[in-house]
């Protein structure tokens, strides 16, 4: 387990509700580390779904993220964790497209509907 956070310069894209995977989303890609991280929830489900390296996956009844306009960071508990690679801490520089930070927030919000852990600073 280390406890260096992993560090992503990504794109980012987001939505409230797709209805293509029936889920709120908030996916970003590094493509300089081929590195993904991305959270979703559908509307029928209580744990949010945590994805890393575009194929790990865990579900989590609790987490802690934040999202500034220009970052999201998130903080995942040991065992969720040690499910994913090892990373406790995420802290993702986003690059962001006109007008995309409402959606970020908008899905990030939907996604942590009925839940604490979500500081939304934009």
């Amino acid at each position: 387990m280390t406890m260096v956070p992993m560090r992503l310069e990504a794109s980012i894209a987001a939505s409230p509700y797709d209805p293509y995977y029936e889920a709120a989303f908030v996916f970003c890609h590094d493509s300089e580390e081929n590195y993904s991280f991305s959270l979703s929830r559908t509307p029928d489900q209580d744990e949010i779904e945590l994805r890393v390296r575009d194929h790990l996956t865990t579900r989590v009844r609790q987490l802690d993220v934040r999202w500034d306009g220009s970052r999201l960071t998130a903080w995942l508990d040991q065992p969720a964790a040690t499910r994913l690679d090892g990373r406790r801490t995420y802290e993702i520089r986003v690059t962001l497209a006109e007008g995309q930070g409402p959606a970020v927030s908008a899905a990030l919000a939907r996604i942590f509907e009925g839940k604490r852990g979500l500081q939304l600073l934009a």
